[in-house]
C-alpha cells in the first residue's frame, strides 16, 4: 500500500509523464492524419480510428495483432452506436518515435487490405461524427493545453527558429528525449 501511495504522490508533483503522453498523442493523431487515416476528433489522449462496421473493426484488430504484433483494440455496439465502430489507439509516455511509425505504417497497411474508408471518402459523403467535417477538426483542441504541459515557451522557440506547424509535435518531443 505505501508504494502505490509514494506512486500516486510522485504523478501527482510530477508533470513529465502527462506531457509525454499528451505529445506522443498528438503526434499520433498528426501522423494518421497525414495518412488520410480516419481519427474521429476528440480533445482526449484516446485516439479512436473510425471504421464503421464490426465485422471490419474486428478484423482490422485481428490483424494489426497477428501481422504486426500491435495490440488495438476494437470497439463495437453496445459500447458505440451500430455504424460507429471504431479502432482505440491509447498512447503511453513509453512510445518511441519509432513504435508509432510502425503503428502508423501498420493502420496505412490494414486500411489499404480491407479497403476501409479514409477521411477524404468520409468527406465526399459529408462527414461522419467529426470525420470528413471541416467543422469536426477545426473544433478539437487537446484536452490539455501547452500552458498546463508547461511547453509554450518551448513551442515559442520552436516557432521562432522556423519549424512549421506539422513539425512542432516532433521539435517538442525530441526535447522531451533530451531533458
Amino acid at each position: 500500500m505505501a508504494g502505490a501511495k509514494t506512486a500516486i504522490e510522485y504523478q501527482m508533483g510530477y508533470n513529465g509523464d502527462r506531457r509525454l503522453q499528451q505529445l506522443h498523442t498528438r503526434a499520433v493523431k498528426e501522423a494518421l492524419g497525414e495518412r488520410d487515416i480516419p481519427v474521429i476528433p476528440n480533445p482526449s489522449h484516446i485516439i479512436p480510428i473510425l471504421v464503421g462496421n464490426a465485422e471490419l473493426a474486428k478484423r482490422a484488430s485481428d490483424m494489426l495483432l497477428s501481422d504486426y504484433q500491435i495490440y488495438v483494440q476494437s470497439i463495437n455496439y453496445p459500447t458505440v452506436p451500430v455504424g460507429q465502430e471504431r479502432l482505440r489507439i491509447t498512447p503511453t509516455p513509453g512510445h518511441t518515435r519509432e513504435f508509432r511509425d510502425q503503428l502508423v505504417a501498420a493502420v496505412d497497411a490494414i486500411w489499404t487490405k480491407l479497403d476501409l474508408k479514409r477521411t477524404s471518402a468520409w468527406a465526399a459523403e459529408g462527414g461522419f461524427i467529426g470525420v470528413g467535417e471541416a467543422e469536426g477538426a477545426a473544433a478539437e483542441q487537446p484536452l490539455w493545453t501547452d500552458g498546463q504541459l508547461g511547453i509554450e515557451a518551448a513551442v515559442d522557440d520552436i516557432k521562432a527558429s522556423g519549424h512549421g506547424a506539422a513539425g512542432i509535435t516532433e521539435a517538442l518531443l525530441a526535447r522531451e528525449a533530451t531533458a
